[in-house]
């Protein structure tokens, strides 16, 4: 299901953002939907998926309230890129600082 509504929030963004007409009322509705199960199932294994998921939906959603606008859909499609990198910089940036992530206990428990 998790990756289901990712792969469904990358395509209708990449649609978006092509300019392909997606009705923001399906980019509303994923939104929505997600945004439902994070704020039900709070818990660990529906953080940075669930966030990134919102992240990209807001970024796919921008371009459809100004069709054939292209800074707007430039600006949409900038969004999603500094949430990507933000993501991969601060997860990467702490793992770096605990030890645990470099001697490898973490990954250990991680999937226990």
């Amino acid at each position: 299901m998790l990756y289901a509504r990712a792969a469904g929030a990358v395509v209708l963004g990449t649609l978006a953002v092509l300019h392909f007409n997606v009705p923001l009322i399906l980019i509303a509705l994923l939104f929505f939907a997600t945004l439902a199960i994070v704020l039900r199932f709070r818990g660990p294994f529906n953080g940075g998926s669930d966030a990134m998921t919102l992240m990209m939906l807001i970024g796919a959603g921008v371009p459809t309230l100004a069709p054939g606008v292209k800074w707007v859909a430039r600006a949409g499609l900038a969004w999603i890129a500094v949430n990507v990198i933000a993501s991969y910089v601060l997860s990467g940036l702490a793992k770096v600082r605990e030890p645990e992530w470099r001697n490898g206990r973490k990954i250990g428990r991680a999937h226990v």
